[in-house]
């Protein structure tokens, strides 16, 4: 109940939750779980839009007065979200009202650049980013491996972290008290490992990582929202993700602000960074101030985001 209050105020500069007010904790195909000032409600799921929304993970809800539906969704400060996965062009939306996303990337293998890349990319939003690189345990060489990840991505926090020996309490150090933060990342990475660290007890399902296939298992099948007591903050698990299509690229990523920075000074305003002259990204490449693989990365996903605005911007006009 005193988290409660204290995301609540977060949110809307108010000390106590009214009682009509619930948060989101998980959904489900015919109900919906929220967390009430008197404690968890289970409400039916009546799959109607509701002022324009379905209710999500995390969203501040007011509920009816028989307590048995939600009348409203309040508005939301923030969304991560994803394009659905196959060929359909619609949103799906992760979670809401978010304060730090920590992407998940384990250090079992080698770790991939556009890996790391397309993630920190493509859950970008008005919220802060971490990178974790779980299981360090099982790495050859974490040191190296950090030292790698830190030189290519300069612009994003990163931790390395292994729930199973390591004091989770660090996150103390990115989170304000009652902050909720979303753990996102690839099957198998250990997100559920980490949220059971912090919960203090195995809430959520794990399981170990395939040798035979070098991929982890779905153990996580819900985006679900928990309170861990010990960091005093809302900690949300999310499915693994193996596609995912970009979304939210009305702005510009972060991770690529130095990319944006130097493209501005480009000779050409429409300049691809490829070919033309007086372009201060090429430049940047071959002077080493950027390395390839960041040149490659930024230009692949810049222009998969452009196709989406144009795609979006086609279709609000219909």
């Amino acid at each position: 109940m005193i988290g409660l209050n204290l995301s609540y105020k977060i949110y809307s500069g108010i000390d106590v939750v009214p009682e009509d007010i619930g948060r989101v904790l998980s959904v489900s195909r015919n109900s919906i779980l929220l967390e009430t000032a008197s404690g968890e409600l289970t409400i039916s799921n009546s799959k109607k839009m509701i002022n324009g929304m379905l209710p999500v993970i995390g969203d501040w809800c007011v509920i009816n007065s028989d307590r048995t539906t939600v009348s409203k969704i309040l508005c939301r400060k923030n969304v991560v979200s994803r394009k659905v996965s196959g060929t359909q062009f619609r949103e799906q939306i992760i979670s809401a009202n978010i304060d730090l996303i920590c992407v998940c990337i384990s250090m079992r293998e080698k770790i991939r650049a556009s890996v790391i890349s397309r993630f920190l990319y493509g859950l970008s939003g008005d919220f802060r980013q971490l990178l974790l690189l779980t299981q360090s345990d099982l790495s050859k060489d974490s040191i190296s491996e950090m030292a790698r990840i830190r030189v290519e991505f300069p612009n994003v926090k990163v931790c390395e972290v292994c729930a199973i020996r390591d004091d989770l309490y660090f996150f103390k150090k990115f989170l304000e008290i009652g902050e909720t933060m979303a753990l996102i990342g690839p099957s198998g990475v250990g997100k559920s490992t980490i949220i059971n660290s912090l919960l203090g007890y195995d809430k959520q399902s794990t399981s170990f990582f395939s040798k035979k296939t070098k991929k982890g298992r779905h153990t996580t099948t819900a985006t679900t929202l928990h309170y861990a007591s010990s960091i005093q903050a809302w900690i949300i698990d999310t499915p693994g993700i193996r596609e995912l299509g970009l979304w939210n690229v009305e702005n510009e990523p972060e991770i690529f602000r130095n990319m944006y920075e130097l493209a501005k000074e480009c000779r050409f305003s429409n300049c691809s960074h490829m070919r033309e002259p007086g372009c201060k990204i090429k430049s940047a490449l071959e002077t080493g101030i950027i390395t390839k693989s960041q040149y490659v990365e930024f230009l692949k996903l810049e222009r998969e985001r452009q196709i989406i605005k144009f795609i979006k911007r086609k279709r609000n006009k219909k």
